[in-house]
C-alpha cells in the first residue's frame, strides 16, 4: 500500500492476495517511507529522518511482508501452538475492510485488532465459604492480554486498594455472604481491562478454615 492508502503501483493483483501492509511509492535500494534497521553494512543508507546510519527507509513488498510475518509472530508468542491456518485466519479476521479484494486481499493488516483475538479474562478461586473474622486469600487467576497485570480488588463494591494477584481478607460485617470482584488491566499499548465475574462467598461457621496468608 502507498501512503495514501492506495495499492502500490509495484504490488501485485489478483485472488492470491491475502492482506496488505503499508510500504510506500518506491521500490530501489534506499529510498521509501518506511523505516528500519539497516543491515546492507556499514555506514549503511544514513537515509533515515535523523540520517543514523543505523537506519534506513525503504518501500517495495520487502517492506510490507515483515510487517504481516511480524504479526503473525506476536500471535505465535501469545498462543504457540496455533496452526499455519488458524493464523492466517486471525489475521484475515482482524484486518481493516479496504478496497477491492483482489487489490487488498482480506484488508489493511492491523495488528491491535489482531492481538485482541486473545481476549483478557480473570478468574477468581476458592474458597467459597469462610468463618466470620477469619483471614483468607483468593487468587485471580488471569488467561489473555499482554503481561504484567495490574489488579484492582472490590469487596461488596468497596475497594480494597490492592496491586496484587491476590486478596488477603477477612469478614466482620453481619451479613451471610460477601461479594469479591477484581479488574486486571494488562499490559498492551493502548491497556486491556476486564473484570472478573462475582465471586460470592458464604460466611458459616462451619466453613473450613483457611490455611496461613
Amino acid at each position: 500500500m502507498n501512503p495514501e492508502g492506495g495499492i502500490a503501483w509495484y504490488s501485485s493483483n489478483g485472488p492470491e492476495i491475502d492482506v496488505s501492509a503499508p510500504s510506500g511509492y518506491n521500490a530501489e535500494s534506499c529510498a521509501g517511507d518506511i523505516v528500519s534497521t539497516d543491515l546492507a553494512g556499514s555506514p549503511g543508507c544514513a537515509s533515515s529522518p535523523v540520517g543514523d546510519s543505523d537506519y534506513r527507509s525503504f518501500s517495495g513488498t520487502s517492506a510490507a511482508a515483515p510487517q504481516a510475518a511480524g504479526v503473525a509472530a506476536l500471535i505465535l508468542a501469545r498462543e504457540p501452538g496455533l496452526t499455519q491456518d488458524v493464523v492466517r485466519q486471525r489475521i484475515c479476521a482482524s484486518a481493516d475492510v479496504w478496497g477491492p479484494s483482489y487489490q487488498f486481499g482480506c484488508g489493511k493488516l492491523n495488528a491491535f485488532r489482531a492481538l485482541q483475538g486473545f481476549p483478557l479474562t480473570p478468574i477468581i478461586g476458592a474458597p467459597n465459604s469462610v468463618r466470620k473474622t477469619h483471614q483468607c486469600r483468593w487468587i485471580a487467576s488471569v488467561t489473555g492480554g499482554i503481561p504484567p497485570y495490574s489488579y484492582a480488588w472490590t469487596v461488596n463494591g468497596q475497594s480494597q486498594g490492592y496491586n496484587q494477584p491476590f486478596l488477603d481478607y477477612a469478614y466482620y460485617g453481619t451479613g451471610s455472604s460477601f461479594t469479591i470482584r477484581v479488574t486486571v488491566t494488562d499490559s498492551f499499548l493502548h491497556a486491556n481491562s476486564a473484570q472478573s465475574p462475582p465471586k460470592t462467598v458464604a460466611v458459616s461457621p462451619t466453613a473450613p478454615a483457611c490455611g496461613p496468608v
